[in-house]
């Protein structure tokens, strides 16, 4: 029997407060080009544009491995190295 029907909750809303709740370890991975990829495709799609849990949940679905990045890997990851209006400067 499934949580969800026990606690008489959507599937979907546990999914993500699960996602959310739980603290994952993966930081310590590198990203793999696949998982940058895929959020750059997803940050372009405006449904899910700024919602960091449910683009978490969606590349592990995608990708299929056991990495669950947490929803702040994701934005920091956005936000340091994959947006395109990021400026970058080399130091010299």
């Amino acid at each position: 029997m499934e949580v969800a029907a026990i606690l008489e909750i959507d599937h979907e809303f546990l999914k993500r407060k699960w996602a959310a709740m739980v603290r994952h370890t993966t930081c310590l991975l590198r990203w793999s080009e696949e998982e940058e990829e895929l959020l750059s495709l997803y940050m372009s799609d405006k449904e899910y544009e700024y919602r960091w849990t449910d683009l978490s949940i969606k590349i592990h679905e995608s990708l299929g491995r056991h990495i669950l990045r947490g929803c702040k890997d994701v934005r920091e990851r956005w936000y340091n190295y994959l947006n395109p209006t990021l400026k970058k400067y080399f130091l010299v």
